[in-house]
């Protein structure tokens, strides 16, 4: 991008410079180096913002700056010292190409702006605020037929009803995001042919699944009544995730439809088996079993993050063969993650664990977790389905 900059300057092309140079400066955005990123928006002769603003096209200059402005949200986000003052940058970038959007007739990137600064306020704890105008953003999604804009409201909206204390409603949106995702789930993972952006579906919007996976275990605890429904539809949605993934990963939709036609249900196969389904979330793991004797549930202490570092030290030293030092976390995460479950295990007379992996976890042998006297495969018969 940089060296198109330089080109588009020897030909005093001031439009393709200020592309170029956004391009530039919101790849490395994406690739996580935030303050280069900054650098590069900043960089003399002259803002990019303004660059951006300047350009003939209004369509062009309403596309750079909604980029720009999604740039300072993003480093907002991950830079608490600088918080403030990016979210003001952001909040004045979406408001011009707010303004700049209607006076030319883009109702789209109104929608992408009015989206763009109800994140703004939901960061800042406005949640009556972000909410107005996220709905309006989504009304003009849904005017304009962009599934790409719909989805992304629909999940705001969600957040922010959860913020709010309304966890029904929440829910409500949340499935209609999902569902709206679904029919552009494709090109959402392909970065909509973007080799820059390309990145997995789970980066792309997992947390839109687990974030629905959290609040219906949520939901679980403040309806005991209702617990099995709520726990069956966060395993419906860890699912569904699990199946983007697969299509993602072999780009096609294929494989899900056979996968479908020799799915068999496991106990019909071993009635001695329990499933178990680890869904990490950030303050805790949800462990959701399905037992011989139905389906239940335990919260696990360990998050996302820690858990995420005790796999990733464990497969290393697995991969070192003349020594036995992978002993050590194996048997941390047999405490965090089965010893918990041991009395519904022993109870329902469970004799073989089928995991379903998320993350990290599906690059381990969970066979060759340690109880401190044996290893787990002595104990169970130990298999994995994605």
């Amino acid at each position: 991008f940089r060296y198109a900059a330089d080109r588009a300057e020897e030909a005093q092309d001031p439009a393709l410079v200020a592309k170029s140079l956004v391009n530039d400066a919101v790849t490395l955005s994406h690739a996580g180096d935030h303050a280069a990123a900054l650098a590069a928006v900043d960089a003399p002769p002259a803002s990019l913002v303004a660059r951006a603003q300047s350009v003939a096209s209004k369509r062009d200059a309403v596309a750079l700056t909604l980029a720009l402005a999604d740039l300072f949200t993003r480093a907002a986000a991950a830079l608490p010292g600088e918080r403030t003052s990016l979210i003001r940058r952001a909040h004045d970038a979406y408001a011009a190409a707010r303004s700049m959007a209607h006076e030319s007739g883009q109702p789209l990137s109104v929608s992408y702006a009015l989206g763009g600064l109800g994140r703004l306020y939901e960061m800042d704890s406005r949640l009556d605020e972000a909410l107005r105008l996220t709905r309006e953003a989504a009304f003009l999604a849904q005017q304009a037929a962009s599934p790409d804009a719909l989805y992304r409201w629909q999940w705001q909206t969600g957040r922010i009803l959860a913020a709010q204390g309304d966890p029904d409603r929440a829910l409500d949106h949340y499935r209609r995001a999902e569902a709206t995702l679904d029919r552009i789930r494709h090109d959402v993972a392909i970065g909509y042919g973007n080799r820059t952006l390309r990145s997995s579906f789970r980066d792309a919007v997992g947390d839109l699944y687990y974030q629905h996976a959290d609040l219906l275990c949520r939901r679980a605890d403040a309806e005991p009544g209702a617990e099995q429904e709520h726990l069956t539809a966060a395993l419906a949605t860890f699912a569904r995730l699990k199946d983007a993934e697969l299509s993602d990963y072999f780009q096609d939709d294929c494989v899900n439809l056979v996968r479908s036609k020799v799915q068999r249900q496991v106990h019909g196969v071993d009635p001695t088996a329990a499933v178990i389904y680890f869904i990490p979330l950030a303050d805790r793991t949800e462990a959701v079993l399905n037992l011989p004797t139905g389906m239940a549930r335990v919260r696990l202490s360990v998050g996302s993050a820690e858990l995420d570092a005790e796999v990733r030290q464990f497969r290393r030293l697995l991969e070192s063969r003349t020594t036995h030092r992978y002993i050590g976390p194996s048997r941390r995460l047999f405490d965090l993650l089965l010893r918990p479950l041991e009395p519904l295990l022993t109870e329902a007379g469970v004799r073989t664990l089928v995991f379903v992996p998320d993350g990290p976890l599906g690059t381990v042998p969970m066979a060759a977790l340690h109880d401190g006297s044996r290893f787990l495969v002595e104990r169970y018969a130990v298999a994995v389905t994605p």
